[in-house]
């Protein structure tokens, strides 16, 4: 405590009291002299201390006394101490060639170590962390950490750090990282609010030549969820180095060891794509492993592998396109059909007097279908711009028996000529389809990217399709009568009905089957984003990947096995969850709802169990939603029972983080540590610097100390003493008879 002062913040200025205390005082001490023959004199000074001090107590509730000062942080006010154990910090790039971690912790730990200076005046606490935040047994415990970390997590770290003990307010935080941060939140946001000042250290170059770490990465890689065997399939390797310009690079596509494909990768970019194509034997789910060889000057091998996991099934798949008009739409998804090697095309589009035109696998040739027979040959049936009044009863009706009992896909693409006859509004198709187009109001006109919603997002149809920045589609139908199973994959962005963006793409399950709706007829247009790249073609892997959905290759991949487990995805980030999927075949009776439940396994060892709920009208998928909290790979062993009785095991592995990111930039990241100290209060130290931030932190807290006003008048204690001297003194001379 120091800067000790007293004020007063009353209305009446000293002075004024000053003159009032004086006649009072006085009145005071000549009431008490008409006494003096009836106590003594001794008992006379008391009643007129009393009387005195009562005076003074109102005169003191009247000015208001203030009393101010400096208070300084107590000396076990804590200094959390949080260290990068994150696989960066691995890197030896040091000037002694010793790693991140070892570099940075030497100079805080042993008996003669900073963190026992800063010790002598704070309390201190020691955490690790990547992906979490764990707070350590105690300093000599950072003599053990190991660099590990799959993820590192820099504005989680803070905040859980400082939410550790929601009673502890740290007078700093001392931060040892690189900079490698992969948060979805913003750490200088974090240390803004939070208000707590950041003492940085940071390691690693600042400048990282690529001759002196060069790297080749595999960024991504992307590809169909659901394949075909006995077919050819890609899968598309994203692909960045430093250091390697014009060299060339072995890639492999492995699966259990053996390899199923081979390509030697020229690097003539920073960035490169590549399709490894191959022709699987086995259905089920499989998992690839992609492998980029490492040269023998490569430092950083962790990000030259990648996983993906598959289900293939184990059919080729047959499909029938009806189309009204000869339209451009037609032209392209019939393109992507047919270049699909486990699609078996069948088109009949109508031309001249209302004929139509067989196309695909026998042109020119057949009738158009009419039958049960016909159409239950078919996996998916497509419709494109036809009016209602063009299919007739009996073709609509063996549509919906095909798609109900035989658990075939339905299709409409719809267009101009699908508003016609009330928009299938009365038809039979009309209990099949998700939605239907609106006879009555006008399609949305003007340039749009559809917007996926959260069922798009996880949805295989749209998986790992990035619809931003792609070609604009000019306008859709509108869309109404949804089912109450749809589910709408894509909206239009800033079109609403009834307070509610209009949909776009819009499926459901159907009986044994299932169904969706296109609100718009040019998706051709997706042809035309980055068509020289081998991932660039996205309107053929759309459909790829909704005929594959539309037919149930989850069904096909079961290989006769009653069950099948997979994720929407191998990898997710930070602040994601995972979505758990299981599939089970119907029993004899038909009867298709289970009980099914997964153990999920983090990667510390923890295990929970996780209901999945049956997802209506699905024809046996079951769904979960499972919360991420530790980076690294997790099992989930999904079991099915029916009646006490197993209908089957399966187990899916998934991932929170990648790995490579942590190596995506090799240099320390100035610019965001030098912005969480600025930002927070704190300061910025380069490694070999940190030996001054003792002497800072002391003299950091001594700024910081707090302004304190106590407001005396407001004390309880000035009202009990007041209280109490006019109860003593009121006593006292009642008992002398002085009253």
């Amino acid at each position: 405590m120091s800067g000790i002062g007293i004020g007063l913040s009353g209305a009446l200025p000293g002075w004024a009291l000053t003159v009032a205390a004086t006649p009072a005082l006085a009145v005071v001490l000549w009431a008490y002299r008409r006494n003096r023959d009836h106590v003594s004199k001794a008992q006379l000074a008391s009643l007129a201390a009393l009387r005195v001090v009562l005076v003074l107590l109102l005169l003191c509730c009247l000015a208001e006394p203030v009393l101010s000062y400096r208070a300084m942080p107590k000396e076990d006010t804590p200094v959390f101490f949080l260290v990068d154990v994150s696989q960066s910090m691995s890197l030896n790039d040091t000037p002694d060639g010793r790693t991140r971690l070892d570099a940075a912790l030497d100079p805080w730990i042993g008996d003669k170590g900073l963190l026992g200076e800063v010790a002598r005046r704070f309390a201190v606490r020691t955490f690790a962390f990547d992906a979490g935040v764990r707070e350590q047994d105690s300093p000599g415990a950072l003599d053990t950490l190991d660099p590990d970390g799959e993820m590192t997590l820099i504005a989680e770290a803070l905040s859980g750090a400082v939410s550790h003990d929601a009673d502890l307010d740290p007078a700093a935080l001392i931060l040892l990282t690189d900079g490698q941060d992969q948060s979805r939140s913003d750490a200088v946001a974090v240390v803004r609010e939070r208000g707590i000042p950041v003492y940085v250290v940071a390691v690693g170059e600042v400048e990282t030549a690529a001759s002196e770490h060069p790297d080749v990465a595999i960024t991504d890689v992307v590809g169909e969820r659901f394949m075909t065997v006995k077919a050819e399939n890609e899968l598309i390797v994203k692909i960045e180095q430093h250091g390697y310009t014009g060299m060339v690079l072995p890639l492999e596509l492995r699966l259990n060891g053996e390899v199923l494909a081979a390509e030697n990768i020229e690097l003539a970019d920073t960035a490169v794509e590549v399709a490894l194509r191959f022709t699987p034997t086995m259905p089920g789910k499989q998992v690839f492993e992609v492998l980029a060889t490492p040269s023998a000057q490569e430092t950083i091998t962790q990000n030259n592998r990648r996983a993906y996991a598959a289900v293939l099934g184990d059919k080729q798949l047959s499909v029938v396109y009806l189309e009204g008009t000869p339209r451009w739409e037609y032209k392209f998804v019939k393109r992507a059909f047919e270049r699909d090697p486990a699609v078996i095309f069948t088109g009949f589009v109508r031309g001249n007097a209302d004929e139509f035109i067989r196309q695909g696998e026998k042109v020119g040739e057949g009738r158009l279908p009419m039958a049960d027979a016909d159409f239950a040959g078919f996996d998916l049936i497509v419709v494109g711009d036809l009016a209602p009044s063009m299919i007739s009863r009996g073709q609509q009706d063996a549509i919906v028996r095909a798609v109900t009992e035989h658990g075939a896909g339905f299709l409409l693409i719809g267009g101009p000529l699908s508003r016609e006859d009330d928009g299938f509004r009365d038809t039979a198709l009309a209990n099949i389809l998700p939605a239907i187009p609106s006879s009555v109001a006008q399609p949305v006109a003007g340039d749009f990217t559809p917007q996926l919603t959260a069922d798009g997002n996880e949805h295989p149809i749209l998986a790992g399709l990035d619809l931003i920045g792609t070609p604009l589609l000019p306008g859709c139908l509108v869309l109404e009568r949804l089912s109450p199973g749809a589910s709408i994959l894509a909206a239009h962005p800033f079109e609403f009905r009834n307070a509610v963006q209009l949909p776009v793409c819009v499926v459901q399950y159907a009986g044994k089957g299932r169904s969706m709706i296109m609100a718009v007829d040019s998706t051709w247009r997706w042809r035309m984003a980055a068509p020289d790249t081998e991932s660039g073609d996205l309107h053929a892997r759309f459909w790829r990947q909704a005929v594959r959905w539309l037919t149930g290759q989850e069904d096909a991949s079961l290989g006769g096995a009653p069950f099948i487990a997979y994720t929407s995805r191998d990898y997710y980030d930070a602040g994601e969850e995972a979505v758990l999927f299981a599939r089970t075949q119907p029993s004899a009776d038909g009867t298709v709802e289970a009980d099914v439940a997964a153990e999920i396994r983090t990667p510390s060892g923890r295990t929970a169990n996780t209901p999945l709920e049956f997802v209506a009208g699905s024809g046996g998928l079951y769904r979960a939603r499972v919360p991420l909290d530790e980076p690294g790979a997790y099992e989930a062993h999904v079991t099915g029972r029916r009646d006490e009785q197993i209908l089957g095991e399966d187990t899916a592995t998934f991932y929170l983080g990648e790995p490579h990111r942590e190596f995506d930039r090799v240099a320390m990241n100035e610019s965001l540590l030098r912005a969480i100290a600025f930002e927070s209060g704190g300061a910025f130290y380069a490694l070999g610097d940190e030996g001054a931030i003792p002497e800072d932190l002391t003299q950091g807290a001594t700024a910081r100390a707090r302004f304190v006003e106590k407001h005396i008048a407001h004390m309880p204690i000035l009202y009990f003493a007041l209280v109490a001297c006019a109860s003593v003194e009121w006593f006292y001379r009642k008992r002398r008879g002085l009253m």
